[in-house]
């Protein structure tokens, strides 16, 4: 969300219709008609938190595993929304967290808002996740760029 909140950014979050949303760099003035939310408990600055999970139903926050995190609990299911940090992790423990965890990354092969390149936010699943569709939203309206990062978006069935 670049720590941004503006009429536009609330618009096009409900345009997605997602049942869970995962944000970063979120400003402490988002509100999102519909939905409960839980912000990660650090401040990465001045009025923004490192992370959200927002819920169209009930969702029980749980304490962060790491201060660029927010986790919470939605209907027996956890989910963080995370902020990882690159340059010291390495691409290697991500792809050796998603094996023994049993996740994969749908959103893997989706480009970046540069052409050319795939996308570095990823949304990862249980391996047994049914349906299992990812698709990219650009964040813009009216040619307007609402952030620096574009929207993923994972469709599971249950």
């Amino acid at each position: 969300m670049a720590g941004r909140w503006t009429d536009s950014h609330h618009e096009f979050l409900l345009g997605l219709e997602c049942d869970v949303l995962l944000l970063t760099e979120v400003s402490e003035r988002l509100r999102l008609d519909g939905y409960a939310v839980h912000m990660s408990e650090q401040s990465m600055a001045d009025r923004r938190r490192w992370a959200a999970v927002l819920s169209r139903t009930e969702l029980t926050p749980r304490p962060d595993p790491h201060p660029a995190s927010a986790v919470a609990t939605i209907a027996g299911t956890t989910y963080c929304s995370s902020i990882l940090p690159w340059r010291s992790c390495g691409r290697q423990h991500l792809l050796r967290a998603l094996e023994e965890l049993d996740l994969a990354a749908p959103t893997a092969a989706l480009p970046h808002r540069i052409d050319g390149l795939l996308t570095i936010d990823h949304v990862a699943v249980a391996r047994a996740a049914i349906g299992v569709g990812a698709t990219r939203f650009v964040a813009e309206t009216e040619g307007r760029r609402l952030s620096d990062h574009d929207a993923y978006v994972v469709e599971i069935h249950r």
